[in-house]
């Protein structure tokens, strides 16, 4: 029996697919051994299954099932390919199998919240190959349906369904062309859909906080049980990794209005009383040796430092966002992202609820606003002066 030209084709398809599935499973595999064996010399003793952060030995066991997953898929297609050209039958459903599964893994992990896990899939990482692995799979599934073709593959004396599938009017002239149009089409829309939606954007905005090393923060509390009281205020300079001064605006123990001026520098507190600055524990500033106090907000970014806002990451694993208007924020223009966060420990608040306003040119917020439970008035904290030069402006007073 002669071999269909088509399949031929076909088979030569699915033997470089294989070959590029294998090679990129033994790259990463040995990349990852590499780094491991590397570091084991660098660093004697160290064992990266006891990290005190256990996010890296789950991406390194992840990352290695996907080498695994990708070498194993590489030689079962070869082998698979290799059955196609002798015109065995099983092939022929194997490769059946493999474009309707290939095609729902991967709209399953192309519309999957995985971007809020912390191990979550980059779209961008399935779209760009969906481009190339759809058409091929459409075209395979209307080559393996043809009623001809079929034939080729029955067994000896075999007698074929009367009830098939004849995709041949699909083989008219622009048909073909028009529906690979169409995938190209669908792929690139999901794109667009993806690139354009909130989540993706809180995903920018992350990467921004991560570039940034400075800003500033002004943030207006209010007080619950007495309305008509003077709200606080609180005003943040940082400066990663060593400078954080806040000025507060309250009132003292007796009542009166008072301002609280601190700061760490270098992992030491400090208070600004009678004209100087004062380490906590009462001695004078000295900042000749390194503290150890950290500054939290150098970590993630000053984004759920505060009541009006969660952090970051914590919104891409648990939370949704819906977007808004722009508006402007101290002559910025910015867009409202509706955030939800679900809080079942809180006995008082189920659902964590707040705005996250974020400026479309630089992905970095500009407001976070919300009404904690109780709260009459709204609550916000204003970001600006972002940089990403982290020298930091001490005090006039301030003698290091």
């Amino acid at each position: 029996m002669r071999r269909p030209r088509e399949i031929t084709a076909a088979a030569m398809v699915a033997l470089t697919g294989s070959f590029l599935f294998l090679i990129f499973g033994l790259l990463l595999g040995g990349y990852l051994g590499t780094t491991l064996y590397s570091l084991s010399k660098q660093y004697p003793g160290t064992d990266i299954n006891k990290s005190a952060d256990t996010s890296i030995p789950n991406l390194i066991h992840i990352l290695f099932t996907v080498s695994a997953v990708f070498a194993v898929l590489g030689i079962i297609g070869a082998f698979t390919a290799s059955a196609l050209l002798r015109m065995r039958p099983w092939a022929r459903r194997a490769f059946i199998g493999w474009c309707i599964g290939s095609t729902f893994a991967c709209l399953l992990g192309l519309f999957y919240p995985g971007s809020r896990s912390e191990y979550g899939i980059n779209p961008t990482l399935i779209l760009v190959p969906m481009l190339v692995l759809f058409p091929v799979n459409a075209w395979w599934l209307l080559l393996f349906f043809r009623p001809e073709i079929r034939a080729q593959f029955a067994p000896p004396g075999a007698q074929l369904r009367t009830i098939s599938l004849d995709f041949s009017r699909f083989r008219a002239r622009g048909f073909l062309s028009l529906a690979v149009a169409g995938i190209l089409a669908a792929a690139v829309g999901a794109w667009l859909f993806w690139f354009g939606s909130p989540m993706r954007e809180i995903e920018r905005t992350r990467s921004a906080l991560a570039a940034a090393n400075a800003w500033h923060s002004h943030t207006i509390r209010f007080d619950p049980t007495n309305l008509a009281a003077e709200p606080e205020t609180f005003d943040k300079d940082a400066a990663c990794p060593s400078y954080l001064r806040t000025i507060q605006s309250g009132r003292d123990s007796r009542g009166e209005p008072a301002i609280f001026d601190s700061m760490i520098y270098r992992g030491h507190a400090y208070g600004h009383r009678d004209g100087q600055w004062i380490v906590s524990g009462g001695q004078r500033a000295d900042v000749s040796a390194e503290g150890s106090i950290p500054i939290l907000e150098c970590e993630q970014g000053p984004i759920g430092t505060d009541p009006t806002s969660l952090p970051i990451p914590t919104i891409l694993e648990n939370g949704n966002a819906r977007k808004g208007a722009l508006r402007e924020v101290e002559g910025e223009w910015c867009r409202d992202y509706e955030i939800v966060v679900a809080t079942p420990h809180d006995p008082a608040e189920r659902e964590f609820h707040f705005t996250l306003c974020i400026n479309e040119a630089d992905h970095l917020p500009r407001q976070t606003r919300r009404n904690p439970p109780g709260y009459a008035q709204e609550l916000a904290t204003t970001y600006t002066h972002w940089r990403t030069e982290a020298a930091p402006e001490l005090p006039a007073d301030f003698h290091p």
